[in-house]
């Protein structure tokens, strides 16, 4: 379990519009730290989670292309149900899912710092269809992608499924 100490707490309700990147980033560096210290790491030792490290790489480095179980499985000789399962198993989230919340986090980044049109971070995000960007990414973070662009950078969310 990880909490925040109250100064951290008050530290982060502090923060507003006005706050320099240096002051938010600074607060973020110092949970990172904060967590960092807290935690224990295991190292990647049976098989199992090898196959989560295969995963999660594959993932990062096909997430704005084709990233789908059926190509997964080609990479690491597995059967895509058995990954699938694994995937589920470890993380509690489905592949897509995650493959999902990947391309909308790095679109949110995209909309905020960059002019790249619509289309052009619907398919930097490994979307084929704009359509589909813009459903998953208003199913996620509850606005259309042109209303988050708009919005000022602190005001926005991390990801969040809505629940209907």
């Amino acid at each position: 379990m990880f909490t925040l100490d109250n100064y951290m707490v008050s530290v982060l309700n502090n923060l507003s519009e006005d706050s320099s990147k240096f002051e938010i980033k600074g607060a973020l560096y110092t949970i990172c730290g904060i967590f960092d210290r807290v935690t224990s790491y295991q190292p990647a030792c049976d098989d199992k989670n090898n196959l989560l490290v295969k995963i999660f790489r594959f993932i990062e480095e096909n997430y704005n292309g084709d990233c789908s179980l059926e190509q997964l499985s080609k990479n690491t000789g597995y059967e895509y149900t058995y990954l699938s399962r694994i995937f589920k198993r470890f993380t509690g989230l489905s592949y897509n899912e995650y493959v999902n919340t990947l391309r909308l986090n790095h679109a949110g980044y995209l909309l905020h710092n960059t002019n790249l049109s619509m289309l052009e971070c619907a398919m930097d995000c490994g979307y084929n269809s704009l359509r589909t960007f813009n459903r998953n990414f208003k199913e996620v973070f509850g606005m259309t992608p042109n209303e988050y662009r708009k919005k000022p950078q602190l005001d926005t969310h991390m990801p969040q499924r809505n629940t209907k």
